[in-house]
């Protein structure tokens, strides 16, 4: 494959120049996770282009078309996995390992990009904990009980402008990859930590590595700007002040997780972290096949399927569902429900192809034939919610 090396760039991991557009979508949706109260809204909403490109130097991906002023992380941003009870359950474990290992009990805790203060408040009840959480999507009507009992939330992004909150942990979930300019946005959170070298900075992003290497290409989404694997964020926080102190993948692969902490001496190179995956750069030579390769099977799989199946549901009304339904052009007239756990979704419509959102319950009255599962992590509780609604459908997925 022939890339394109695009220097009208800077890199925004390491202002290196010598960037490699690899990959090019140019009619993405620009929001997978804010949804519509109306089909043709849906159906009409903002498209723009998604080109990736990689650095060699830091080994970042990101999306050099990006354009910020497109998005709007308001109120009906939506996008909480925690209606689902493995990735409630993942979520739990999480906030018991950080406690127990970072012995935060009475402490202070921060989380950047908090949603509705879920994770937050397992971290302040593990621990007796003290949290305070900053997100302008929070809405204070859709927070538990037990959330706005043990934890503060301001609508607010994080900035200088909040040196008053003490932090003995500084948490960030799936947001990073949202930041235009991540290596400014770790130097600022460094900056406020200043001498508190006992603080830790846990970060949790999507894995790029289960897009190069385990085919997840449905991931590709406009929302995010900035695409990591353990070794491009660990070359971020080196570079923006801090020592790494683990690294690893998380929730089958696809997550990554990193702890840090600020570093007291600048150092000429990374710490020593033993990497758990493949050179980045050898699987984005094959991305464009592979892209193309998975594309064409599914394309040929859905007229295979639409000739003997007529009821047909998608399962996952997240970023993946909204992705595979665009990017294979499944209009609401092949697929016309997707199922989703998450209350606050029913009964809208999905960016893009306009299909209705439905409870799993639903589908005692449509009875599919065939039923897409977006994420395979989850298909043993779609399984066994579909025995408990006895349903009987031919399972893929995607």
């Amino acid at each position: 494959m022939v890339a394109e090396v695009q220097k009208t760039f800077r890199c925004p991991g390491c202002l290196g120049r010598d960037v490699f557009v690899f990959f090019e979508n140019h009619h993405a949706p620009v929001f997978c996770n804010v949804l519509w109260e109306d089909r043709q809204a849906a159906i009409a909403s903002p498209r723009a282009a998604i080109r990736l490109g990689f650095c060699p130097r830091c080994q970042l991906i990101y999306n050099v078309d990006f354009d910020a002023s497109l998005l709007d992380y308001s109120k009906q941003y939506e996008n909480s996995l925690h209606y689902s009870n493995h990735f409630q359950k993942y979520a739990e474990d999480l906030a018991c390992r950080l406690v127990k290992r970072h012995h935060l009990y009475n402490k202070d805790v921060i989380e950047i990009g908090c949603g509705q203060g879920d994770f937050l408040a397992l971290l302040a009840s593990a621990g007796e904990n003290r949290g305070v959480g900053f997100d302008p999507s929070f809405d204070l009507t859709r927070a538990s009980t037990t959330t706005q009992r043990l934890v503060k939330v301001v609508p607010e992004f994080y900035s200088v402008d909040h040196t008053e909150y003490p932090a003995d942990i500084i948490c960030c979930r799936q947001v990073l990859e949202h930041v235009i300019s991540p290596l400014k946005f770790l130097k600022s959170i460094r900056k406020l930590i200043g001498e508190r070298y006992e603080t830790i900075a846990f970060f949790e992003v999507p894995n790029a590595m289960y897009t190069l290497r385990d085919k997840g290409i449905w991931d590709i989404i406009y929302e995010h700007c900035s695409y990591f694997t353990p070794q491009s964020l660990t070359n971020l926080f080196f570079r923006a002040g801090f020592e790494v102190m683990e690294v690893g993948e998380q929730y089958g692969g696809q997550f990554i997780t990193l702890e840090a902490r600020p570093a007291r001496v600048k150092r000429k190179t990374p710490s020593n972290i033993k990497w758990i995956t493949g050179e980045p750069a050898n699987l984005i030579d094959e991305f464009r096949r592979i892209y193309h390769e998975k594309t064409s099977q599914w394309n040929l799989l859905l007229a295979n399927l639409k000739k003997q199946y007529h009821r047909i549901a998608i399962w996952g009304a997240g970023s993946k569902g909204i992705t595979f339904l665009n990017t294979l052009n499944i209009s609401h007239k092949t697929v016309p429900y997707v199922v989703d756990v998450n209350p606050f979704k029913h009964g809208r419509y999905l960016t893009g192809m306009g299909q209705k959102i439905v409870p799993p319950i639903f589908l005692q009255q449509y009875i599919p034939q065939a039923l897409i599962l977006m994420n395979p992590i989850y298909q043993e509780e779609i399984r066994e919610t579909m025995r408990k609604l006895d349903l009987n459908a031919e399972i893929l997925l995607a």
